[in-house]
């Protein structure tokens, strides 16, 4: 079964649908431009909670194959909110720091300068790096020196750290 809401608690008996579990689920408040939130322009909410609920269901399959005994499965659109978010989600709650709003682009990569740009021609450019520290510098300076830019990748920020390292110093 995939509800709006779970099983249990005060919303339980509500309907739900993909804007009210991004709402309820916090995502649309940590989502758009500083001044107003926006729902993410698809139906995450709706797909997460059917590909949760597939994944329940062949997990149950796959235990009744192994011990012969079947279970209930239930998910929600709410609870796959909260799954989505799960680093930020856990970032708050061992930090005590605060999500914000970067634009488009996701709280946990916004830091290191990942995200959408606009270029000089109109179209846009994706920019993503992984978040391992290091390898992150690496990817950076790849990334400007297959452009021919290797002047932008002079300074580092370490999004762990905030400690400012020389590109020269680099591996």
């Amino acid at each position: 079964m995939c509800s709006g809401f779970g099983p249990v608690g005060p919303l339980a008996g509500k309907k739900g649908f993909d804007g009210a579990a991004q709402a309820r689920g916090g995502i649309v408040s940590i989502t758009g431009p500083e001044e107003a939130p926006v729902m993410i322009g698809d139906v995450v909410a709706d797909t997460g909670g059917g590909v949760q609920l597939a994944l329940g269901i062949m997990t149950a399959l796959y235990n009744k194959a192994k011990t012969g005994k079947g279970q209930a499965v239930k998910t929600s659109l709410y609870g796959t909110q909260l799954w989505s978010q799960r680093w930020s989600l856990t970032h708050v709650g061992m930090t005590g720091a605060d999500l914000s709003r970067h634009g488009q682009n996701a709280y946990a990569v916004a830091p290191n300068g990942a995200g959408l740009y606009r270029c000089g021609d109109g179209k846009m450019l994706m920019l993503m790096f992984p978040i391992v520290g290091k390898d992150q510098l690496g990817a950076f300076r790849a990334l400007c020196e297959f452009g021919g830019q290797a002047w932008c990748a002079l300074q580092y920020i370490d999004i762990h750290t905030g400690s400012r390292e020389r590109f020269a110093n680099s591996t």
